[in-house]
């Protein structure tokens, strides 16, 4: 599906979008197609455990989302596209689950920008 951000509003906590007329939470992941310098790479969209659980537990009655928005710097064309976070989840746990990040934020998972778009 494709995803306008027009008409939302800028959210606290674990997430960063709420529709001023409606509960429901967006989560905003944004990657380029490339990412790096000295090591190139594709781009990913990092996501973490604790913040798709309280994204899961919010979409019970659907009222939360992924947004997952791709840049190209080379000619500027971006991607927006929205998931649930349930979907997101199944998408770690069959590409191996989440990992240790080693710091504060808990486990991660770096997604590739052609797992969700």
């Amino acid at each position: 599906e494709q995803f306008d951000l027009d008409g939302l509003d800028v959210a606290p906590d674990w997430w960063d979008l709420r529709h001023p007329d409606r509960p429901t939470k967006y989560q905003v992941k944004s990657t380029s197609l490339t990412i790096g310098k000295k090591y190139p790479g594709n781009g990913r969209f990092r996501v973490w455990e604790k913040q798709t659980r309280s994204l899961i537990r919010s979409d019970a009655q659907a009222t939360a989302w992924y947004a997952f928005v791709l840049f190209d710097e080379s000619d500027g064309v971006f991607r927006v596209q929205r998931r649930r976070p349930s979907t997101v989840n199944t998408i770690v746990q069959e590409r191996g689950g989440w990992n240790d990040s080693g710091h504060q934020m808990g486990k991660q998972y770096k997604l590739p920008f052609d797992a969700v778009l």
